[in-house]
């Protein structure tokens, strides 16, 4: 009987990032570092929009960062088989919460999210799934992102960010 992890993460790195389109490259997030000595709560930080959030900080350490962030996707199919689990659905770790306040930046980040999701997913046949992330500021954008993410990455289409205030 397959067993299907339903709540499994994959954590975004800088490469989710140069899936961005072309034109919208300028708006992809930044990594940023701590001063050296100052306590920090996580190691690194995207810079987005003009805010910092934690970079990798809300995942489990017990597997290696090609297995985290997928870009080793046959350490991740191996350690779905350590796991006795048949399929993944990928979750993703930044989108927890509202990144950008200026639509044009929400709809890249989404728009190089999915598109690297469909990389991913595509090269783990049918050993993993996940759901897209629609942009939350523009009905007809989030429309166009949901239509693209059923036929590319073969996945059903989501807001993950949450509602409400984003600045």
């Amino acid at each position: 009987m397959p067993v299907i992890d339903a709540d499994a993460h994959v954590v975004e790195s800088e490469r989710t990032w140069d899936f961005i389109p072309e034109e919208s490259q300028h708006l992809r997030p930044i990594v940023l570092l701590p001063k050296a000595g100052y306590k920090s709560p996580a190691p690194e930080f995207w810079y987005i929009d003009s805010r910092a959030f934690t970079k990798g900080v809300n995942v489990g350490l017990d597997t290696d960062e090609a297995t985290r962030e997928a870009s080793d996707i046959a350490k991740r199919l191996a350690h779905m088989d350590e796991l006795g689990v048949s399929m993944h659905v990928l979750y993703p770790s930044i989108f927890l919460r509202p990144l950008a306040t200026h639509p044009e930046v929400d709809l890249a980040l989404a728009q190089g999210y999915n598109r690297w999701l469909a990389d991913v997913t595509g090269k783990a046949a049918d050993a993993s799934a996940g759901p897209s992330c629609c942009p939350r500021c523009r009905s007809t954008s989030a429309s166009r992102s949901c239509s693209s993410a059923k036929t590319t990455a073969r996945a059903p289409c989501l807001c993950a960010a949450s509602r409400g205030r984003t600045g």
